[in-house]
């Protein structure tokens, strides 16, 4: 089940534990809100709703309030030497989407997700282990002996390797 809600003046799609984040809302972290739902996908299939869907309710929870990347704007008018540059951070708040609710059918997150840390170590020997069980990419890889790959760009695809190596024959 997915509903379409709609905050800030945006829609967003969302199911139970998705996290978004969403135009600065005036809650505090940790609080509960509950968003307005414009389309939601249930047993009857797709149902819209005009503006909004009757007895479709979305709850999320406030994790956390924060400000976006900077960006620059810089603003020029040719040929007369003024020129303007400026940085702009948009404050967003992050939300945890916990129950959608729709004709007596509840669907709710079953735990909290956690952003996982990939480490570079492990996908390069999952890597390795894919490499090994296809023979064709076994011999592109005794041809990449040839070149040094630092750790962190080992993850690059091997036919680009194989490109490099190409390239480097027909210039001798």
């Amino acid at each position: 089940m997915y509903a379409i809600v709609n905050t800030g003046g945006k829609q967003y799609k969302v199911n139970a534990e998705d996290v978004i984040y969403v135009e600065k809302l005036n809650v505090n972290d940790n609080d509960n809100i509950s968003l307005d739902v414009v389309a939601i996908s249930g047993k009857n299939g797709l149902v819209l709703g005009d503006p909004l869907v009757k007895d479709a309710k979305v709850t999320g929870k406030v994790l956390k309030h924060g400000k976006a990347k900077k960006i620059t704007v810089f603003t020029y008018r040719p040929k007369k030497g003024s020129k303007r540059k400026l940085g702009h951070r948009q404050p967003y708040t992050k939300l945890l989407i916990e129950a959608i609710e729709f004709d007596g059918e509840i669907e709710k997150a079953t735990n909290k997700r956690e952003d996982k840390k990939v480490d570079i170590k492990k996908a390069v020997k999952r890597e390795n282990s894919k490499k090994k069980d296809n023979k064709t990419s076994e011999k592109k890889a005794t041809k990449l002996s040839l070149i040094h790959i630092s750790e962190p760009t080992r993850l690059l695809s091997i036919s680009y390797a194989v490109f490099c190596l190409k390239k480097k024959k027909k210039k001798k």
